[in-house]
C-alpha cells in the first residue's frame, strides 16, 4: 500500500516553490523583483503568522515550468540580508490520499509516548499481541 502511495506521488507544479528565511519586511514587490531573476513571476502568496505579520516565508509561482528549478539551484542556501534563504519545490496537496479513506481510517492506532529509540519490530510486536498489524508507519526527524 506505502509503495503504491509512493510512486503515485508527483510533482503538480514544478512552477511553484516554497522560499523560507525572507526578511520579513520585504513585500510581494521586493520578492518579485529578487525572485523574477530565473523567470516571470506570476503570483507571490505571503504566509503571515497568527498576529498577522508576514512570517518570512512565501509560495512563488513562476509563468515557466523551468524556472522553479532555476530559482532552487540559484538561491537555496543563500545569504539574504543576514537571512539563511531556503528554497523548495512546492507541491500541491491531494485530498485523495489513501490514508483519508474511511476503511483506512477505521484500522488505524496511534501510539503517543513511544520511546525514540523504539524500533518497528518492537512496535510491530507490542501491537500484534492485540490484533494483526499490516503496517508500521514511524515518523521521525532526519
Amino acid at each position: 500500500m506505502l509503495k503504491s502511495f509512493i510512486t503515485n506521488t508527483r510533482r503538480t507544479f514544478a512552477s511553484k516553490v516554497f522560499v523560507n528565511g525572507l526578511p520579513s519586511e520585504w513585500g510581494h514587490s521586493e520578492i518579485r523583483a529578487r525572485f523574477s531573476s530565473v523567470g516571470p513571476v506570476t503570483y507571490v502568496h505571503l504566509i503571515k503568522n497568527s498576529l498577522g505579520q508576514n512570517a518570512g516565508k512565501a509560495i512563488i509561482t513562476f509563468e515557466k515550468d523551468d524556472a522553479g528549478d532555476q530559482a532552487i539551484a540559484r538561491f537555496d542556501n543563500q545569504a539574504v540580508e543576514n537571512l539563511i534563504c531556503k528554497v523548495r519545490p512546492y507541491f500541491e496537496k491531494e485530498d485523495d490520499k489513501p490514508r483519508k479513506e474511511a476503511h483506512m481510517l477505521n484500522r488505524r492506532v496511534y501510539l503517543m509516548n513511544v520511546p525514540y529509540d523504539a524500533t518497528i519490530g518492537e512496535l510491530e510486536e507490542l501491537v500484534s499481541k492485540f490484533a494483526p498489524v499490516e503496517q508500521v508507519v514511524v515518523p521521525r526527524d532526519k
